[in-house]
């Protein structure tokens, strides 16, 4: 399978894709340029947010509006302005949030990275709903994608420099994790495991940075498929769409490797694969 470009963005490092079900729009941050960008994959009308930060996630939140992460800062965001949650975390000098999503009960997880990816300072944060955080893991030298199965049972966390995706054992009452196991390794051949998204059947897909293209994971850790992307450093990827069978992956422009041309890289692709996903899940505010 082949994705199409279906928006051919300026993004530097087009990430954390978010279908929002409320207005039918997808919406996804560039990281380095500090920019939330929102289409309506029907007529193509695109908007665009700036910030003065590295803006790394955007995930919907319950009243309406997003909660945004910026260099090490959370906000509420309407829009148009936004409203401090937490203004910084107690982190190295040389880190900042990066991927982050929310799970059924809506908290939000997000984790840290060094900018410059050599050290493993990063850690894993959760927001529970009463405004506290809490530091859940550490060690990570690029803390990435995040997603759970369809019963909650399971948490899967990436590492980007290690090649790994995680699985935990997750108690959704309470936001505990356990049993932290290696569920998949991409050799450096294929590229970094980056952000990642589940379908209503279990699969897990993972986009990959310098591999161009999106494997397809069966729930025992089997490549089932393999999406290719016309672009080298694939970020992420989510399903949306009115019936949220449409797979909508982000992509960056080739910076760090000069010597190819990536002319699609920084695009948005989009595939219908068959699958079908879910809706975002909202922090509950």
């Amino acid at each position: 399978m082949i994705a199409r470009q279906i928006f051919a963005s300026e993004c530097s490092l087009a990430e954390g894709p978010l279908w929002d079900c409320r207005t039918n729009r997808l919406y996804w941050v560039d990281i380095l340029k500090g920019s939330i960008h929102s289409i309506d994959p029907v007529d193509m009308s695109h908007r665009v947010h700036r910030s003065k930060d590295f803006v790394s996630c955007i995930v919907p939140k319950d009243g309406g509006g997003f909660i945004i992460s910026a260099g090490t800062s959370l906000y509420a965001w309407d829009g148009d302005s936004g409203e401090v949650l937490i203004s910084s975390i107690s982190e190295p000098p040389n880190n900042r949030f990066n991927d982050g999503k929310c799970d059924g009960s809506g908290r939000l997880w997000i984790g840290t990275m060094d900018i410059a990816e050599k050290s493993p300072s990063g850690n894993l944060y959760r927001f529970d709903r009463d405004r506290k955080f809490v530091k859940v893991a550490s060690g990570f030298t690029v803390s990435n994608g995040i997603d759970w199965s369809p019963d909650d049972a399971t948490m899967y966390h990436v590492d980007s420099p290690s090649g790994c995706v995680y699985s935990y054992d997750f108690e959704p009452s309470t936001g505990v994790l356990s049993n932290r196991q290696i569920f998949v390794k991409i050799p450096p051949e294929k590229g970094f495991p980056d952000g990642i998204t589940v379908d209503s059947e279990g699969n897990l897909y993972v986009a990959h940075w310098g591999g161009s293209g999106v494997s397809v994971w069966n729930s025992e850790g089997k490549n089932i498929g393999f999406i290719e992307i016309p672009a080298l450093n694939v970020s992420s990827c989510s399903f949306g769409g009115p019936d949220l069978e449409d797979l909508y992956i982000t992509t960056a422009k080739n910076y760090d490797n000069r010597e190819r041309a990536d002319t699609n890289g920084g695009g948005i692709f989009s595939i219908r694969t068959g699958a079908k996903g879910f809706r975002a899940n909202s922090f509950d505010w």
